[in-house]
């Protein structure tokens, strides 16, 4: 294995650099102490995408034969970081005690602290068998079988990973190449594109006779709902519901949960998780408690601190206006 395991180009999962009171922070929310070998790598960066894209073991998924994908790991931080884990242990209803720090929904890789409060083991979790399997006995020992594996399908187009520009995905979109397109798709997905023309290109795509693609982009917009403006949004829900792929289905309602949160909603799942984040008007925000307070924070700050959820939920104010005020243009992130 390399010196470091981070690419060093920008990704969706690099977070701001760790502090001391960060790891603090979440081994007081989780009630667990975090292994040596993860912080370790947190360190250097927090969070983001891999040199590796596969971890060997027999229990992967048919399509990859001999290897479980993985090409990023999660930081300590909120949105795509390992303290967003309360919403999918949820969403996909896996059991308490699982960090999730590599996954899409489907499969994941988890420190396993169910029945411990340190030293995990990792477990590779498949949702739709409803499987948990111990792949390693520590952290350590996962990041030195991490590898470089090519699956058949890039062997038939004789690349590895590439990189993807929107025209690439306009000539795709043309010639009709469904794994180009897909690839194309994933790639696009975790960079600064330009949200109006993505939006217009996944709608286009919502329907494509491929059920490979529908997916796929049925998955991006549920990961980008809070970017998207309702009329779009809408627009692909109502092809999402016609579609008689159920893991297209299933995208839909999950959409649709972001897209309708109840702010009586909010409290439940606060007092339950200890965080929650929401967007409104393009900015993403956090409830959440540390310090034996709850704040309201953007991305780099805590900007109002309260003694309670209480009191928090009905004084704090975003741009004047009180939470419940803005609610109904709020969507879950």
């Amino acid at each position: 294995m390399a010196t470091s395991i981070w690419e060093e180009e920008s990704h969706e999962f690099k977070l701001q650099s760790l502090t001391d009171d960060m790891v603090t922070s979440a081994e007081e929310m989780f009630g667990i102490t975090f292994l040596d070998a993860y912080l370790a790598i947190l360190k250097e960066q927090n969070g983001g995408r891999i040199l590796y894209n596969a971890f060997p073991h027999s229990m992967a998924p048919v399509q990859y034969d001999a290897f479980i994908p993985v090409d990023h790991i999660k930081g300590i931080g909120l949105q795509n970081g390992i303290l967003d884990n309360a919403y999918f242990l949820n969403e996909w209803d896996m059991p308490e005690g699982l960090i999730l720090f590599s996954g899409d929904g489907h499969t994941w890789l988890a420190m396993d602290y169910r029945n411990i409060v340190s030293n995990p083991p990792i477990v590779y979790v498949d949702n739709e068998a409803e499987q948990i399997t111990q792949v390693a006995g520590s952290f350590d020992e996962f990041l030195t079988k991490l590898s470089i594996e090519q699956s058949d399908a890039c062997e038939e187009d004789g690349d590895a990973v590439e990189e993807y520009s929107e025209q690439d995905l306009e000539r795709f979109i043309q010639q009709n190449k469904c794994d180009e397109l897909v690839m194309a798709l994933v790639h696009l997905s975790y960079t600064d594109v330009d949200v109006k023309w993505f939006g217009k290109r996944l709608q286009e795509l919502s329907v494509h006779p491929s059920e490979v693609v529908r997916i796929e982009v049925a998955r991006i917009i549920w990961g980008m709902t809070h970017q998207l403006e309702d009329p779009t949004l809408n627009r692909l829900l109502a092809h999402f519901e016609k579609d008689l792929e159920s893991d297209v289905q299933l995208f839909a309602d999950l959409i649709k949960e972001k897209m309708n949160y109840p702010f009586e909603k909010l409290r439940e799942d606060v007092e339950l998780t200890g965080m929650e984040s929401f967007s409104y008007q393009g900015e993403i925000y956090h409830v959440n408690e540390h310090s034996n307070l709850w704040h309201l924070s953007d991305y780099q700050t805590d900007f109002q601190s309260y003694p309670t959820v209480g009191d928090l939920l009905e004084n704090a104010t975003i741009n004047g206006k009180l939470l419940k005020e803005i609610w109904s243009q709020v969507k879950k992130v």
